[in-house]
């Protein structure tokens, strides 16, 4: 098993390497331009979720208790990462949202970040670079707030319908 402190450094670097770094895919946008901002006002968790000891709800507990707004938790079973085929990362991610829904956690929604997800901006798919899978929570009025402010740029432009249509954007 890989210490959890690298697990974190592993996600932190695809973080700051992949996710935040402006792309000309992006129209000159970083990946998620809001991440940096997130990580460097120390409201993103980076942490590991492996459910052999731990439940999704007991990682969200952990995301209030420390005050953070939003997580990235690398999907690990028994000490290992998971390995999910790409078929399923949309309905796990309905899965996760479902959990938080039915245990009264509202006004959050639940991204998947899947390396074997096979969708792009103009032919650069960052989520293939992924250390790990992923699932990163958001505020939901937040992300829709920042989604909405995208759309008033060309951040959107190089991305494939496929991708749009994966990301649920009705542009």
């Amino acid at each position: 098993m890989v210490e959890k402190r690298q697990i974190i450094k592993n996600i932190t670097d695809y973080l700051v390497n992949v996710i935040e770094v402006p792309r000309q895919e992006f129209s000159g946008f970083a990946v998620c331009p809001f991440s940096k901002s997130e990580r460097v006002k120390g409201r993103l968790m980076v942490d590991v979720l492996d459910h052999s000891s731990e439940s999704f709800l007991d990682c969200m507990n952990r995301m209030t208790e420390k005050g953070c707004t939003s997580a990235v938790l690398a999907l690990f079973d028994g000490g290992v990462p998971v390995v999910m085929d790409k078929s399923e990362t949309v309905g796990f991610s309905k899965f996760l949202n479902r959990i938080m829904r039915d245990n009264g956690i509202l006004g959050y929604k639940n991204i998947c970040t899947n390396p074997s997800d096979e969708v792009d901006a103009d032919g650069y798919n960052p989520r293939s670079q992924s250390p790990y899978f992923l699932i990163v929570i958001s505020e939901t009025d937040d992300l829709d707030k920042k989604r909405k402010s995208l759309t008033k740029t060309k951040y959107y432009d190089k991305m494939s319908d496929k991708y749009k249509r994966f990301l649920s954007l009705d542009l």
